[in-house]
């Protein structure tokens, strides 16, 4: 697919995700392994213009030797993380904020996919960045 600034976004995500969780979002050792865990997490994309892709056509077409599983159907296994946000030390409502920035991050299509701008309209960072760029009381 085409990408822009949001690529980065997403990585940023991950590893924010990767922090809280103290784990790999996508552990893969390879490529082939990357495709299946986003795709397991994600579902294989719908959108027209990834069937034009390099990675569609190496690992989808019907004649190539990956055999990776096809979701038909939108697959959206993000709802996973729900319960551990829940679980770390944040209030309900930061949690709810955290996973709703993390689905909208982890979005395939890039004009659905949260930009910066977006990002840091999220009550989430607005909170943590107020806090940390405010100036200290001595």
């Amino acid at each position: 697919l085409q990408y822009n600034e949001k690529i980065d976004i997403w990585s940023a995500i991950c590893t924010i995700i990767e922090l809280i969780l103290k784990t790999p979002l996508f552990p893969a050792h390879n490529e082939t392994e990357l495709v299946c865990k986003i795709n397991d997490l994600l579902g294989t994309p719908v959108i027209d213009e990834y069937k034009e892709t390099f990675i569609y056509k190496k690992y989808f077409e019907l004649d190539t030797k990956y055999n990776l599983p096809f979701y038909d159907s939108p697959l959206n296994n993000k709802y996973k993380y729900i319960e551990p946000f829940k679980q770390m030390s944040a209030t309900k409502l930061d949690a709810y904020y955290l996973f709703k920035l993390f689905n909208n991050v982890l979005e395939y299509d890039l004009k659905k996919r949260y930009n910066a701008s977006e990002c840091l309209q999220s009550p989430l960072f607005l909170k943590y960045i107020l806090k940390f760029t405010s100036k200290p009381s001595f």
